[in-house]
């Protein structure tokens, strides 16, 4: 009888420790779970960005804090609200980040308005989807904000040919110049076998193709030398040409559709 009862408890005890194991892995399994399925937090997110001047394929943010690993999603314009999706930055950390260029799936040209706003990267995949909803700031509202891009002038493709001449010591004349924003000619000086100062420039120039534009020098040429006519863009849009480097350099240099400036090298003989 005693043998019995002590087989008894022996199996009971078998079962209670079975049945403990099991709801031990059950709610092991179930908080595994629900941490799993959570989704990564949406707010406190925030996001600032000012007015800028932009080449048309790209705007700058300066500051962005997400409370979880997301993006910025720039969007267009659509009748003063937020529109569709124009660019998207790379997977930003949880924090703060600065300085983010956000480049758009195509150029935009003109004044346009952009509204960057903070998507959260919510199925955690590192890639925006459209699933990757907004974040939120702390008061609850959609963390966007609106920047207005004044889009510069194009400096590129410009090209420019003139030829050897001999001159009066008042003008040169360029043979043919390409623009592809309004801009100028610029004629610079010799120093040591490359372009000095400015020693004359055309008056404005529409984009296109002009020849035998005329550049009168700001003080007689006296003696042959080397000249560099060189393309100028108009960037601030005033109709006047200002390059004084280094502190007043606005109306840059245009380029050629290599990246290299436009510019020619030719001898006047007097």
């Amino acid at each position: 009888m005693k043998r019995r009862m002590l087989v008894l408890l022996m199996v009971l005890g078998l079962v209670a420790a079975a049945c403990s194991s099991a709801t031990t892995e059950t709610t092991t399994t179930a908080t595994a779970e629900t941490m799993e399925d959570e989704a990564p937090a949406t707010a406190p997110a925030a996001i600032a960005a000012s007015d800028q001047m932009s080449t048309g394929d790209s705007v700058i943010i300066e500051s962005v804090d997400l409370p979880a690993p997301g993006f910025v999603a720039v969007h267009g314009d659509n009748n003063g609200a937020p529109g569709g999706i124009i660019g998207v930055s790379d997977l930003l950390p949880a924090g703060s980040s600065s300085n983010v260029t956000v480049v758009f799936d195509a150029m935009i040209d003109g004044t346009a308005t952009v509204y960057p706003m903070v998507h959260i990267d919510g199925d955690g995949n590192g890639a925006y989807t459209s699933d990757d909803g907004p974040g939120f700031s702390a008061s609850g509202d959609v963390a966007v904000t609106a920047v207005v891009l004044d889009i510069a002038p194009a400096t590129a493709p410009s090209s420019l040919g003139a030829n050897d001449q001999t001159t009066d010591g008042l003008s040169v004349v360029i043979a043919t110049v390409t623009l592809p924003s309004p801009g100028f000619i610029a004629v610079h000086g010799d120093a040591d076998g490359g372009p000095g100062p400015v020693v004359g420039h055309s008056a404005l120039l529409p984009a296109g193709t002009s020849t035998d534009v005329e550049v009168m020098f700001d003080a007689p040429v006296d003696a042959s030398t080397a000249l560099y006519p060189m393309v100028h863009i108009d960037l601030d849009g005033d109709g006047v040409y200002t390059f004084q480097p280094p502190d007043n350099a606005i109306d840059l240099p245009g380029l050629t559709a290599d990246g290299s400036v436009a510019v020619t090298s030719i001898l006047i003989g007097m």
